[in-house]
């Protein structure tokens, strides 16, 4: 990005995500060499936003933030700083949240992350570092470090197919930008928190671009911390499962049957603690 006060309007199929402004980048303090190469785009709202807590300034990275239901008095530290860009949006919906933080990205890669997320900066350089090693793929997923796996065939890095990127979360998504928009592909706004069907925006969003023919990686690498119960680990709610039911439905279609038994499978103590197995097993979710 060069120096001064750059605002863009976007917009895409519908959607008007409003102006962006990327904040005063003053060629004197911001070489050509450091000029940012990764973007932080982060999902927030309300009093949420008040509560976000950025890491020092890095070299390389910036941040644009996407606050839904925003307070009019948002974080003063931040609004300072020349590396973060907020951008208030009206009504709900994560998945949309992340598909305006997207399209304001103007970096070569795009981390996608949320509010409670403690980042790892060093850890998303590495993975951005691993990526670009990697010219035949297009995306990588990293981990939290709460999952990390230090031993089995997860604990090295391997070819992503749609059978087993399932355990993805946004915060762990690194993706080559001009790749996904020459293939136009964003996040499934009828899915994840604020949608209909509550969870597995991220889930839909790595498919569709394995369909369109883009390869993926996971790479063990710590991009930060989640402590806090995240969504898909939340298997008492019959409304999730049904998500989860439309979404398999959506990912493998005439398929969906049987892989959904083997994830039921894969998951049935979870699933007959919450006593759910059989109805979720049937799809007799009401």
């Amino acid at each position: 990005m060069r120096g001064g006060l750059l605002l863009v309007r976007i917009a895409r199929k519908g959607a008007n995500f409003g102006v962006v402004s990327f904040g005063h980048l003053k060629g004197s303090s911001l070489s050509r060499e450091l000029s940012p190469l990764i973007t932080i785009a982060i999902s927030t709202m309300g009093a949420r936003s008040k509560k976000l807590v950025l890491p020092p300034m890095t070299a390389g990275i910036c941040y644009h933030v996407v606050v839904q239901d925003a307070p009019d008095d948002l974080p003063q530290d931040y609004l300072s700083r020349p590396d973060v860009s907020w951008q208030r949006q009206d009504g709900w919906g994560v998945a949309r949240s992340r598909n305006a933080a997207f399209a304001a990205v103007q970096t070569r890669f795009a981390q996608f992350s949320d509010d409670d997320v403690a980042l790892d900066l060093s850890g998303i350089q590495a993975l951005a570092a691993a990526l670009d090693a990697r010219p035949d793929c297009a995306f990588a997923l990293g981990w939290m470090r709460e999952n990390l796996p230090h031993t089995g065939k997860h604990a090295a890095t391997y070819a992503l197919t749609l059978l087993n990127s399932g355990r993805v979360g946004a915060p762990e998504i690194m993706v080559e930008v001009a790749a996904f928009r020459t293939t136009d592909i964003w996040f499934d706004e009828d899915f994840g928190l604020g949608a209909r069907h509550g969870i597995g925006e991220e889930y839909a969003f790595v498919t569709d671009a394995m369909k369109a023919g883009l390869k993926g990686i996971s790479v063990p690498i710590a991009l930060g911390s989640h402590p806090n119960e995240s969504t898909g680990d939340r298997w008492a709610e019959v409304d999730l499962l049904r998500a989860r039911v439309a979404l398999f439905k959506r990912v493998f279609g005439p398929w969906h049957v049987p892989i959904r038994w083997v994830f039921a499978l894969k998951h049935r103590e979870k699933l007959r603690q919450s006593r759910h197995f059989l109805r979720f097993v049937f799809n007799r979710l009401g």
